[in-house]
């Protein structure tokens, strides 16, 4: 007899461990839904960035989260044009669908920046787009006026236009440097002009390694007007010790993100002394392929 008492609560004390481990870890999901109309939204990025678990919603606004746990941490759902969600959860979560709401951001601002923000942590800056709305850009090189310290011209691409994040304009050889120091990463994606060779072409220079005799960007960082600013989503400027992952840089760095989602199609005409400039942007969302973005920029 207390041979099988003993088999059975060890059995008792199994099942309670496994049910523990099945609270621990549940299938988390839900739907997402706009507050205004109630529809649901799809391509909703929602996870945990501290467990570093995500998932995306579908047409229907529903998303599934499996083996998550739900003790003491915090979910977060973030949309293009939508203001992002925290939600902390406790034990019960993963017990019945979770209903999130998401507002869209308001297009009213009680403060426009109209210079970049300085990060609280690090030594660089945030430009946003109402921002450069703002200033009304036509390259990356006048958006990178609104970061401290640099100099407000008018927009030209006549000329070869880069960035000094560490200094102002003073010889041609002290640019060149920094300028060759400075990183591009667009979309995450690092530019590089080290393919450049025109100084090795002695046909179109005074004596082989000299510069043309021509606007080049050779033996110099990119050309900042090969990059229109009117798709520019945020530009993040970094003037100190960058991390490791951006890689071959000296003097700096300049992240720039462009637009992607779903957005109202855009055109914009600009006309000024020295250049003129037609852009149109459109995203849209095709049937069970996603989202499509359309970017074009004709400037003389």
């Amino acid at each position: 007899m207390g041979k099988w008492r003993y088999v059975a609560v060890l059995f008792w004390l199994n099942l309670q461990l496994s049910m523990a481990q099945q609270r621990l870890m549940l299938s988390l999901q839900g739907v997402i839904r706009a507050a205004e109309t109630g529809k649901p939204l799809e391509g909703v990025y929602v996870g945990s960035p501290t467990l570093n678990r995500w998932a995306i919603s579908d047409a229907k606004g529903r998303f599934v989260l499996p083996n998550f746990p739900t003790a003491a941490v915090e979910l977060t759902a973030t949309l293009l044009g939508y203001e992002p969600v925290r939600i902390p959860l406790d034990a019960s979560a993963g017990q019945q669908p979770l209903v999130i709401t998401l507002r869209q951001q308001s297009l009213a601002l009680a403060e426009v920046r109209v210079v970049a923000k300085e990060q609280a942590l690090g030594s660089g800056s945030m430009i946003g787009r109402q921002a450069i709305q703002h200033v009304q850009p036509v390259s990356l090189a006048d958006v990178l006026q609104l970061v401290p310290g640099q100099l407000a011209i008018n927009p030209d691409l006549s000329n070869v236009q880069q960035s000094l994040l560490r200094q102002a304009p003073t010889s041609t050889a002290a640019d060149r440097m920094n300028a060759l120091g400075t990183a591009l990463i667009l979309d995450g994606v690092p530019l590089s002009n080290n393919a450049n060779l025109q100084s090795d072409v002695t046909i179109l220079n005074a004596s082989a390694g000299s510069l043309p005799p021509f606007s080049s960007a050779v033996g110099r960082g990119n050309d900042l007007r090969q990059i229109p600013a009117d798709n520019i989503e945020s530009v993040e400027v970094i003037r100190g010790i960058p991390s490791v992952r951006f890689g071959d840089l000296t003097t700096g760095g300049v992240l720039v993100t462009t637009r992607a989602g779903v957005y109202s199609p855009r055109l914009t005409q600009r006309l000024n002394p020295n250049l003129s400039q037609t852009a149109f942007g459109y995203g849209f969302r095709a049937a069970n392929t996603g989202t499509f973005n359309i970017d074009t920029d004709l400037a003389f």
